[in-house]
């Protein structure tokens, strides 16, 4: 999380009393919601079936921790191709695009074909478990719209939302920082909070508020931050490939440009 859970707790005072967790891959936010929110359920729910195993295994001793696996998107039972990366915590229903540029080292390993589930369909299957979520933690590598969009009349539960978001194609097709910015503010939410990386994904946190943003507003917002990804990769590449007067130029003629790259974005 570019954003620590920490930071949602203690600036933005959440109390989830269940925690959804989309994309566990292997847990590796386990310890911070023991540390940050310990009265907390948490439902894990991963795509690749092969890493169920170690959820299931980390998880094991742990009251109130569950595993399931589900391909989660906006209908039900659809066939289609999960991507695995070689690094698996970029694998996805999408093709790679941008992503092989800014991580030319991560490339596609395989295909398994795995039917999709809609989260207001695995909800009211386990409503026991569900029926107090109020937090949800999404990484899927471009589908976390589909996602939200498969929550249906369930989003009127959901109190906050943290989210990997897009501002560029890293994957062939996928929704955009505006689009989930929109979707979400038909439903009331505000993103309050925003960490980008160079390479033009980030992490996007929302609270219900229950107020509407124009969309002209979310429209600027989303081209300022591209501006601004932009100007900042200039600035890593520079950096990366030997060029500090850019580096430089940045600190001196533009010292508060400089103040807001290294403020908002996360080398």
């Amino acid at each position: 999380m570019l954003i620590p859970f920490k930071d949602l707790i203690e600036i933005y005072h959440i109390k989830p009393q269940t925690i959804l967790h989309i994309g566990a891959h292997h847990g590796e936010e386990l310890q911070d919601y023991m540390a940050y929110s310990p009265g907390s359920s948490v439902i894990w729910i991963e795509g690749n079936p092969q890493l169920i195993p170690i959820l299931e295994n980390k998880i094991k001793d742990l009251k109130n921790h569950f595993v399931f696996n589900y391909l989660v998107s906006d209908k039900n039972n659809d066939l289609i191709k999960l991507q695995i990366m070689s690094n698996t915590q970029s694998s996805s229903i999408f093709t790679l695009a941008g992503h092989s540029e800014y991580y030319p080292d991560i490339t596609f390993k395989k295909e398994v074909i795995l039917a999709t589930k809609r989260l207001d369909s695995f909800w009211e299957e386990n409503m026991a478990i569900c029926e107090k979520i109020e937090f949800i933690n999404i990484d899927i590598q471009g589908a976390e719209l589909l996602a939200l969009k498969g929550l249906g009349e369930k989003i009127k539960h959901i109190k906050s939302i943290y989210t990997e978001v897009n501002i560029a194609q890293l994957y062939k097709d996928i929704p955009l920082l505006l689009d989930i910015d929109s979707y979400l503010n038909q439903h009331g939410f505000q993103r309050v909070a925003l960490k980008l990386t160079p390479q033009f994904w980030g992490d996007a946190f929302y609270i219900q508020t229950g107020k509407k943003t124009s969309y002209l507003i979310l429209w600027i917002q989303s081209y300022y931050y591209k501006l601004y990804s932009n100007c900042y990769y200039a600035y890593y590449r520079s950096i990366k490939v030997g060029f500090p007067i850019i580096n430089t130029i940045f600190k001196t003629i533009f010292p508060s440009f400089h103040k807001m790259l290294k403020n908002r974005f996360n080398p």
